[in-house]
Formats: C-alpha cells, structure tokens, sequence
C-alpha cells in the first residue's frame, strides 16, 4: 500500500496515530482500493484521500465508498481529504442536492497542516519520504536529506521507499534534482530494485540517441542525452516522462491498453507530466486522460 507506515501525517491532520489498517476495496466495474482507512488508537474510524491534484469530481468520490463502508464496517468513517499536489487547491469540501442529500468531508492542504520538521522527526519512512511535499520542503536540501535516510534501509524497504519518493519527486519537480544525486550514488542505487525506475531506464536505453551518454533520468527525463544537443534533451525528456508514466500506469491498472499509448505517443511533454500527476490516484485508467 503506497500510503502504509504512514504515522505523522495521520496524528497531524486525524488527531491519532493509527492502531490498525483495514484493507477496504469498493467494488466498482473497476475496482477502487481507497487510499488509507484506519481504526486510530483513540478509537475512531477514518478514510483519507491524498489526492494529487484538483478533481472536479472530488466529492463524488469521497461519497462513492461510504455504502460500502456501512455494510462492512458498521459505520461510516470521519472523512478527510489531504491535498499534495503543487497547484493552490481549489476543490469543493462536499455535495448537495435539490432531493436533501447533503455530504460533507474535511479537507487539508499538507503545506498548511504538516511542517517539514515533523515529517523529518519521524524514523518511518512512510512519513519522511513526504517531508519534501511541505512546506520549506520542496528544494534539494530535503530531498537528499531523504534519500541519504533511505539508503539506510534494508533492501525491502529501501525498494519501497525510492518507489514513494520517485513518485512523490514528481509532483513537487524536483525529479530532475533526484536524478542528479541519485548519479552520484551509482553503487547504493540497483535500478532492478524498483519496477518504475527499470522500466524508465530499460525504455530509455532503447530510445537513447546514438553516440550519446545515456543517463537514467525519472519523471521528465530519459536515457539517450548527447552532450550539446538541444534537439536531443528535448526528446529524451519527453520519451522518459512517457516511460515514467506508462510504468506507473502499468503498475495501478495492468496492461496498458492500445488507445493509451496512442494518446502518449502524440501527447506534448506538459499533458505526459500532468497525466503522470494525475495517474498517482486516478480511480480508473480512463479518468487520467479526461
């Protein structure tokens, strides 16, 4: 679960700390694991979305697993919605209609809520990976203070961990900064520990240019960059955000269908980035591309 170990942020924006995670999947024609739903050690019942940029639809998605929530947990869950993305946010807090329906959710943004200290003071990764989303968080500072603690970790973890921050890098653009530590650790770093980061380097050195340096690059850059050419940056940048995403893609919805790599292959380098930000807790693979 991409949001487990997770301890601060819950304390901070929930009351407590979880006791427990309960495994909650909605059924759907598609089917929606919601993002973290815990028994905290207060005793109550929460659901929190992170949520990765502005969704017109929020409320509707908030609203969609409470039946469900109902019939298996007894009770609906205080509901909240933790905002991560790098826009102001701009979404509405609930829905209302003409026959008496009214719901109604919290909402946070983590620069508001969450200092970088905090999420600093943690010794679980789960937390501090997200140190670089706060505020004062999003520069190279923290971001090598972060994976100077993950190459601390056993392997398991530290797999799971670049996995996070690899995604987390991208929302605050700072994948390029990553990428330039992570050459600088070439030893401490196995691409082959991280499906995303594999399948971007396996893609890039297929699509490298000639006679160039491929360098691994995540989130926007690709393998394949010969030294002096703009031409070539341009579309190695390009081809590593496609990489980027359709890993991603690959990894929350299974294959990537046909129309989908259609749509990457023509798309501008600025709609690939805003479809990777988006594919990180898109309910289906269709509504990343809506």
């Amino acid at each position: 679960m991409f949001f487990s170990n997770l301890t601060t942020i819950p304390e901070r924006v929930l009351g407590a700390a979880p006791l427990e995670w309960l495994n909650v999947e909605v059924p759907r024609v598609t089917a929606r694991r919601v993002d973290f739903v815990a028994r905290l050690v207060n005793g109550r019942l929460v659901h929190l979305e992170v949520q990765g940029y502005n969704d017109r639809e929020i409320a509707i998605r908030m609203l969609e697993p409470v039946p469900h929530f109902l019939r298996i947990l007894g009770q609906r869950p205080d509901q909240a919605m933790l905002y991560v993305g790098d826009k102001p946010m701009n979404m509405e807090d609930g829905y209302a209609d003409d026959y008496g329906l009214v719901f109604r959710f919290k909402r946070f943004d983590i620069r508001e809520v969450i200092t970088k200290q905090q999420m600093l003071g943690s010794d679980r990764y789960g937390d501090y990976v997200f140190a670089i989303l706060t505020e004062g968080g999003n520069n190279r500072e923290t971001l090598c203070e972060v994976l100077d603690r993950i190459m601390l970790l056993p392997v398991e973890q530290r797999r799971d961990a670049m996995g996070k921050l690899i995604v987390l890098a991208g929302l605050r653009k700072l994948d390029v900064v990553l990428v330039e530590e992570m050459e600088k650790m070439p030893l401490l770093i196995d691409p082959a520990e991280n499906v995303i980061l594999k399948s971007i380097l396996d893609q890039g050195h297929q699509k490298g240019l000639i006679e160039g340096k491929a360098q691994g690059v995540i989130e926007g850059k690709a393998q394949g960059v010969i030294e002096g050419k703009v031409e070539g940056k341009a579309e190695g940048i390009r081809e590593g955000r496609v990489s980027s995403l359709r890993a991603i893609l690959s990894k929350r919805f299974g294959s990537v269908p046909v129309w989908a790599d259609r749509w990457m292959g023509s798309a501008s380098t600025d709609q690939i980035a805003a479809w990777t930000t988006r594919a990180i807790d898109a309910p289906t693979i269709e509504s990343v591309f809506e």
